[in-house]
């Protein structure tokens, strides 16, 4: 286990494009101190916990998930009062990679301890597991995930795995952290529904309706313009809707207040402890 002192790491990204709904809204989060595992849990470190002989000093891979709570009801025994053993969340995750700068290899995932969620809304700004706490939800047989690229070292990217069909190369580390049961800041679950109107109105208008218009004008059509301004505007219309998919401006970022307790949105970057984040 490394110690991971406090600090600040962005969650997900401000880009606008449709493409990144998943990832955002992108927030602050502020990690308390917590201790993780530099490298994945290997064969011989399960079987000593579980108290078999032998095995190889090799990643443990399809681990089912009978026997990630066993381990970790066999190491909570150990651990102080107060103190909890589980899988990182994505928070964590991105904490401990930006402290300690570890790499996942190629073509391989590494499960977490959230459930998979459509986007950023609602999670907690202090680094604590996102559950899915309704009754039934078919999420709560998937982890979320993070996957490497299997040719580009370094690419990352967010990802799910089923808990009771264990996948080939999935692996994963450990994480003690103190338990807190105070209620957690979390990320808005609204979005600005009125400033997002107003810049798609803005943006159909430039992108769309007026070159719609300006292209018959010029190409000598313009009885066509009177004509046919419905067609233009539909036109228009369906162009600006189309670039929505892989562009739109950047969107503000979530960060924490000085007193702790509040978020703001906001464009700037933010100076963190580490000298990130933005």
């Amino acid at each position: 286990m490394t110690v991971i002192p406090p600090g600040h790491v962005l969650i997900g990204t401000n880009k606008g494009g449709l493409v990144h709904g998943s990832e955002r809204p992108r927030y602050e989060a502020s990690i308390p101190e917590f201790m993780i595992m530099y490298s994945f849990l290997t064969v011989k470190q399960f079987n000593q916990i579980v108290e078999e002989e032998g095995g190889e000093n090799s990643p443990i891979e399809k681990l089912n998930w009978e026997d990630v709570e066993k381990i970790l009801k066999v190491i909570s025994t150990e651990l102080p009062t107060g103190f909890e053993v589980r899988l990182p969340s994505e928070a964590e995750w991105m904490r401990a990679k930006q402290h300690l700068g570890f790499e996942l290899p190629l073509a391989c995932e590494e499960m977490l301890w959230d459930h998979p969620s459509n986007n950023n809304r609602g999670a907690p700004i202090d680094g604590r597991p996102r559950l899915d706490e309704r009754v039934g939800s078919l999420m709560k047989r998937y982890r979320a995930s993070i996957k490497s690229h299997p040719t580009k070292k370094g690419l990352t990217f967010r990802s799910q795995t089923p808990i009771f069909s264990p996948q080939a190369d999935t692996f994963i580390r450990l994480v003690i952290r103190k338990t807190d049961s105070s209620e957690a800041v979390r990320v808005p679950e609204e979005a600005d529904l009125k400033a997002i109107f107003k810049q798609e109105v803005l943006i159909a208008i430039m992108i769309g309706i007026v070159p719609s218009f300006l292209i018959p004008i010029f190409r000598g059509f313009s009885d066509y313009v009177l004509d046919g301004w419905a067609n233009l505007i539909f036109g228009g219309l369906c162009i600006s809707f189309a670039s929505a998919a892989i562009w739109r401006p950047r969107r503000p970022t979530w960060y924490l207040d000085d007193d702790g307790k509040s978020l703001t949105a906001r464009k700037n970057s933010l100076q963190s402890s580490e000298g990130i984040v933005d």
